[in-house]
């Protein structure tokens, strides 16, 4: 039987909320879990002074430039807010992991501050940028550096 990458994240999930184990460990599971979604941590705005930090390294995505994917709802909450009240419905789970998946480019500084709020300029997810590469995303040259520059004009 061929299961989706939904059902079997729920699945395991269900599974992570049986076990005797601590929290943080049930955490670090959920964060695994997660990882199987093609589309986690996905990009939905960017910070101004994150497309500033674009700007200067000509929109390119570098190592050590200080920007992050920033969830605007923290990780550990969402994953701890799942395991004290699980959620059994396929639906009702994948809705409330996807809703709280969201993330924004950020400053390393604007993310270790504790998030960015509504303070962000919205990209719109139906075109497909910036998809999850392992901890990294993709930067395409010719498409999303393109993108962040004409969103910088």
């Amino acid at each position: 039987m061929n299961y989706s990458f939904k059902e079997i994240m729920h699945s395991d999930y269900l599974d992570v909320c049986k076990m005797r184990s601590s929290i943080s460990v049930k955490v670090r599971l959920l964060t695994e879990i997660t990882s199987q979604n093609p589309n986690t941590w996905r990009v939905v705005g960017v910070t101004k002074a994150a497309l500033r930090v674009f700007e200067k390294n000509d929109f390119q995505r570098k190592s050590g430039m200080g920007i992050n994917r920033s969830h605007l709802v923290d990780r550990n909450t969402t994953y701890r807010k799942l395991l004290e009240d699980p959620k059994r419905d396929l639906n009702d789970w994948w809705t409330f992991y996807y809703e709280n998946d969201k993330c924004v480019f950020a400053t390393k500084s604007e993310n270790m501050s504790g998030g960015v709020g509504d303070d962000y300029i919205p990209i719109d997810e139906s075109l497909g940028l910036f998809r999850s590469k392992g901890y990294a995303w993709t930067h395409r040259k010719g498409v999303e550096d393109e993108f962040l520059r004409a969103l910088a004009s």
